[in-house]
């Protein structure tokens, strides 16, 4: 796994070190996919402290049922020296490097939620024997050379009281080969299984389904003229998938979505396969250039198949009625 300059801030420690405080299990998941699972608390000392935007709240943690975090800024910054006192001359310097400031929403276990900046704190996640820190950052720097996407960071902490399970949502949908979903608040996958899926606590979800060489994505809106811009960007990516057609661009805030349908022609050290993906990219546009920051898959396989990739704008506001989702209209 990938933990870039994360991983500095991570490390293992010994037992004892750290008290836990209000400790639940829970579920941790990183941007580049990884979880872990395990005992979740604050490390002794720390708070959760959110700004809401109007004042600081100190949250009790045995109200915190999860926290989603979702860049609020990103940017490829350089080192710079200012090599004459007094002048505004800024002389930039070294490889770019990425830089990442984050917003957060907290949903309680009362059903409220509150967003905003939280203030920077540490969790101890105990997964099996081993105890770790992970720190939780308002602000995230990379290496030089690094790019965003390859900045790994916390998407979503998940707790759950003792002896309940995560609160999930039911799902209904015709027969089919494949089905995904995403939280778009900060692209965090969601995990389908037996007719169910996470809440993505009141994030929208994208949701993708599969039957045979067929696949909808809930998707509303396309920008052909962004959609040639980040074309242009993915073609020029390196990538472990060598085909990467844009198939619909949205714009929501300050990020740009675009829907992929990649494919891997080149071997691989995996014999035969030959591996598709149906995605969700996120891009940031700085000035000309246009920076990947974050992507997730909805649809696999290894086939060498890729199914064609369909919009379903009923699917893209898509809420829970009764706590069901209901996928319909489709094949």
């Amino acid at each position: 796994m990938r933990f870039a300059s994360l991983v500095a801030g991570c490390w293992l420690l010994a037992a004892g070190c750290w008290t836990l405080v209000a400790a639940a299990d829970g579920t941790v998941t990183f941007s580049d996919g990884t979880e872990w699972t395990g005992t979740v608390a604050l490390a002794g000392g720390a708070k959760l402290q959110v700004h809401d935007g109007t004042a600081v709240r100190t949250l009790d943690p045995a109200q915190v049922a999860g926290l989603v975090f979702a860049p609020r800024a990103e940017s490829m910054e350089r080192a710079f020296s200012m090599p004459e006192p007094g002048k505004p001359i800024r002389v930039e310097t070294g490889e770019a490097y990425p830089l990442r400031q984050f917003a957060v929403r907290i949903r309680l276990v009362d059903g409220t939620a509150v967003a905003g900046n939280l203030y920077a704190t540490a969790l101890t996640v105990l997964v099996g024997e081993e105890k770790r820190k992970l720190p939780l950052l308002s602000k995230q720097r990379g290496k030089a050379g690094q790019r965003l996407d390859e900045l790994v960071y916390v998407r979503e902490v998940r707790f759950q009281a003792a002896g309940e399970s995560a609160r999930s949502l039911r799902v209904q949908a015709p027969a089919h080969d494949g089905v995904g979903a995403a939280a778009v608040d900060g692209l965090v996958p969601l995990r389908v299984q037996d007719g169910t899926v996470d809440d993505p606590l009141g994030s929208p979800v994208v949701w993708a389904l599969r039957v045979g060489g067929r696949a909808a994505v809930g998707w509303d809106g396309d920008d052909a003229v962004l959609r040639t811009r980040i074309q242009t960007a993915a073609d020029a990516l390196d990538d472990f998938f060598d085909v990467k057609q844009v198939v619909a661009v949205r714009q929501v805030g300050d990020d740009v979505l675009t829907l992929m349908r990649l494919a891997r022609e080149r071997k691989t050290t995996d014999g035969p396969n030959r591996p598709w993906h149906v995605e969700v990219w996120r891009w940031r546009l700085d000035g000309e250039r246009s920076l990947i920051a974050g992507r997730v898959c909805l649809l696999r396989g290894a086939d060498g198949k890729p199914p064609a990739v369909e919009t379903r704008p009923t699917w893209a506001n898509l809420q829970p009625v009764d706590g069901v989702y209901r996928l319909e209209g489709f094949p």
